[in-house]
């Protein structure tokens, strides 16, 4: 699938106060998209090949500014949850056997939420990537989403799902709890739409009685939303907002990179 090319400067932004803002990065094996914020205002967004983190050309004065914070967002190549009644630091080499890491490959560990650890691996590249502003300052790449989600009151009845590239990760909740997190590869409609009716028949979910909220590279009417909309209740893109935007910027393009900003 190509990557969207997303652009957008607010007429206010200058580098020059960069000590004020909040850089946003989310990596991805090829690529990264970038958001730069302030006061929780949306001041720039873009997306560019890996190479331009590791080795700016085009964004040298963007990603060589002085910010008040910068938050990374990591791809992870494999994670698996463990509850934090059972988690424990000395057994973090036992827990990430369910990985099979490979030598070029990088494991982190950290809380996703009260009640979980996440442990997840990292491509060798991404990981660089992600060093370029200190790995101490990275975070499991989609666990912004994953908090907004969790504080916008998810409905036992709604499958959320954030779709990028060909990649769909799906989240669901009951009474306000984590309850299924997954990820799945797709390289049409139909696979997705048959990812989707799997993960509801696991939760022993009837797909006519289940709503769909989509975030990520979909839009209302491309070809996956109709494909998920025969089998489902309801299927539509999500509304939620974490940092102001322009009129330009739909929420559901922007939100798994606009809630990193709720792992600072």
């Amino acid at each position: 699938m190509n990557e969207p090319v997303y652009n957008y400067k607010d007429g206010n932004f200058s580098l020059d106060q960069a000590g004020s803002y909040i850089l946003l990065l989310q990596v991805n094996t090829n690529s990264f998209a970038y958001a730069v914020t302030h006061n929780n205002k949306l001041l720039a967004w873009g997306n560019a090949a890996i190479d331009e983190l590791l080795n700016p050309v085009e964004l040298k004065d963007l990603l060589s500014a002085g910010y008040q914070k910068v938050i990374t967002g990591l791809p992870a190549t494999g994670f698996t949850l463990i509850p934090e009644t059972i988690y424990s630091d000395d057994h973090i080499k036992d827990f990430a056997r369910y990985l099979n890491v490979q030598a070029d490959e990088s494991v982190f560990v950290q809380q996703l939420d009260s009640e979980n650890r996440i442990i997840y691996k990292v491509a060798a590249n991404p990981a660089e990537a992600g060093d370029v502003f200190g790995l101490e300052n990275t975070v499991f790449g989609v666990k912004g989403w994953i908090k907004a989600v969790a504080g916008s009151n998810p409905s036992d009845d709604t499958l959320y799902a954030d779709i990028s590239g060909n990649r769909v990760f799906f989240l669901y909740y009951t009474y306000g709890k984590l309850r299924y997190f997954n990820r799945f590869e797709f390289t049409n409609a139909d696979e997705l739409a048959y990812y989707a009716a799997l993960v509801t028949d696991q939760l022993k979910l009837q797909p006519k009685r289940t709503s769909i909220c989509l975030s990520g590279e979909v839009d209302k009417d491309d070809e996956n939303t109709g494909r998920l909309a025969q089998f489902f209740a309801e299927v539509d893109t999500t509304n939620l907002t974490i940092l102001q935007l322009p009129g330009t910027v739909a929420p559901h393009h922007i939100l798994s990179l606009a809630a990193l900003a709720l792992c600072g």
